[in-house]
Parts: C-alpha cells; structure tokens; sequence
C-alpha cells in the first residue's frame, strides 16, 4: 500500500515538472516577440527621452513630422528583429540610456528601451549598435 502511494506521488511529481517544462517552454516563445514597425505615415509621434548617456543627451523630443519619422523607422526596420537572436531581458540589469514611445495613429504604442549596446522591447534584448541610431536621431534633430 505505501509503496503504491509513493509510487503515485513520484509520477504525479515527474508529471507536475513535465508540464511546468512545457509551459515555461511555451511562455518562452511568447515573450519572443515578432517584432515590426508601422509605416513612416502610420506613425503619428516618436517620443524621444534620452539620458545623459545618450548622444547629446539629455533631451526629451517627440517628432511628429514625416521627415522625423522617417529616419528613425527606417533605422528601426534595418535591425535584425529575428525572436531567435533575441535574449531574456528579465535576467540583465541595463543603465538605460534612451526611452523610445512609437505611437501609431490607430492602434498601442510600441515602447523600446535602448542601452549601450542593445535595445529592449518587452522582455527581451538584442544586441545592436546603438551609436548608429543616436546617429539617426542627431540627424533629425538637427545636431549635425
């Protein structure tokens, strides 16, 4: 009898982990977000809110000219998004430098946190070279 009920529990355990495993699994391939862009003339605002460590930072701008625009989505699209080369951002503790809000016309606003060397969107990170977007945006605000 104590050997059935021991029995019992030891498969129930190694079916409880079997399906956390499944569900962290599954979990994990829903923070990989697929990540994309509205069109330029999608895009009613980008707000821009740089730190100190941020080229010519700090600044708060929000563009809303097409030309503004522009730019910044066509660097933004020039990265390589792919889920698979992306990384678990809860796990990394990052000095932001950088707070981008992309607000669409219709629809929810798309919020990316840009570090040194990586940008966060949602939960998870890819490496970038953020330099080339502070770049951009020294462009667009006429810094250059």
């Amino acid at each position: 009898m104590i050997r059935n009920v021991s029995r019992a529990i030891t498969l129930a355990l190694i079916f409880s982990a079997l399906a956390a495993i499944g569900s962290q699994a599954a979990a994990k391939d829903d923070d990989a977000p697929a990540i994309k862009f509205p069109k330029p003339d999608e895009v009613a605002s980008i707000r821009i809110e740089a730190a100190e460590r941020f080229l010519d930072g700090p600044f708060d701008i929000t563009l809303t000219k097409p030309e503004e625009i522009e730019p910044i989505i066509k660097w933004l699209n020039e990265v390589d998004w792919d889920p698979a080369k992306s990384k678990d951002a809860r796990v990394i503790r990052v000095a932001p430098a950088a707070n981008i809000k992309i607000t669409p016309h219709e629809g929810e606003p798309q919020l990316l946190l840009f570090s040194d060397a990586l940008v966060i969107v949602r939960s998870r990170y890819w490496r970038v070279e953020t330099k080339q977007f502070a770049e951009v945006v020294k462009k667009v605000r006429g810094k250059e």
